[in-house]
């Protein structure tokens, strides 16, 4: 039996040395045609290729997109400036820049924006402020009174490369606290 066995190892070994390619040993394996063996190798990479496309729409759809950022220093607001939230604790996806203050949408869905703002002590005791999507106003915030708090947020369809962002509107100057206690954040509900 022992030596039968190894009659059969040497007789494979011998065979596999006798063909020079893979599709040599396919096709001995599979007893396939050429022709055959040919539309198969089309068929596998068709359905590979669906398969990547398929995979990249489910991740491009399941994407967790998130962010929140507060404001360090205290700042003093121009007419129309963009709030410069530059403190980034969560930025998932990596579509918020603390450096301007403007979320970059990264894919088209439904989304969720806030922000906080707590007001300083100045000389007419308001704070007026919007969250803007392309420089149109989606919603608005106003404090008075000597440090007043306020939050907004807003729901809104934003399609990938709108920009997201929070701005001063009055045309008198106005300050608003840092420290952490004015923020803004975002995230993609679906």
């Amino acid at each position: 039996m022992a030596l039968r066995l190894m009659f059969i190892v040497v007789l494979s070994i011998s065979t596999l040395h006798h063909v020079s390619s893979k599709g040599q040993l396919k096709r001995l394996l599979l007893g396939t045609s050429d022709d055959r063996l040919q539309q198969m190798e089309i068929q596998v990479q068709n359905l590979t290729q669906t398969v990547h496309l398929l995979q990249e729409k489910v991740n491009e759809n399941n994407q967790h997109i998130a962010f929140y950022a507060t404001l360090t220093a205290h700042t003093t607001l121009g007419q129309q400036q963009t709030v410069e939230f530059d403190k980034v604790s969560t930025n998932i996806g990596g579509a918020y820049n603390g450096i301007s203050g403007i979320f970059t949408v990264p894919v088209t869905g439904l989304y969720h924006f806030s922000t906080t703002m707590l007001q300083m002590t100045s000389a007419n005791n308001q704070i007026h402020t919007q969250i803007m999507k392309n420089s149109v106003e989606i919603g608005r915030n106003y404090g008075n009174e000597n440090r007043s708090s306020g939050t907004m947020d807003v729901v809104v369809m934003a399609q990938k490369g709108d920009l997201v962002y929070v701005r001063h509107f009055s045309s008198a100057q106005q300050a608003i606290y840092g420290s952490g206690y004015s923020s803004f954040s975002g995230f993609l509900i679906g």
